[in-house]
């Protein structure tokens, strides 16, 4: 199954994708970081480096009153270029939690937090847990 991760703000657009395998448990971390000397979409499983984008300099990201869609099997239009995200399949599966942090995580933090329990932090924005 393939995952695409796009970041998409106005007119610009970053995408990163990876395929996983059906049915096995996947640990996955969908980061854009925003530092200067990397501005790129990356997707990390536990601390390995799967796939990332070409550098994108975002003017803003507004997160206000914008969709955020995950596996929702939607066709969208990546930014203003001619491409137009169709998906093949909708995600099948399950998501045991979602963390959305206001900066990027260290590989570090991705390891050390991934099996456990987070708890509330100045960065983490958003936390749901879909297993419980």
């Amino acid at each position: 199954m393939n995952l695409r991760f796009a970041i998409v703000s106005g007119s610009l657009a970053t995408t990163a994708s990876i395929s996983v395998e059906k049915g096995r448990f996947n640990h996955l971390a969908f980061i854009y970081d925003r530092r200067p000397e990397e501005r790129r979409a990356l997707i990390y499983s536990g601390s390995d480096l799967l796939s990332f984008s070409a550098r994108t300099v975002f003017p803003s990201l507004e997160t206000a009153g914008v969709d955020f869609m995950i596996g929702s099997g939607s066709t969208f239009r990546i930014g203003e270029s001619s491409e137009t995200f169709i998906p093949t399949t909708t995600f099948s599966g399950s998501i045991n939690e979602l963390r959305y942090f206001s900066r990027p995580r260290t590989i570090e933090e991705i390891r050390e937090y991934s099996q456990r329990n987070i708890f509330a932090t100045d960065d983490l924005t958003l936390y749901f847990r879909f297993n419980e």
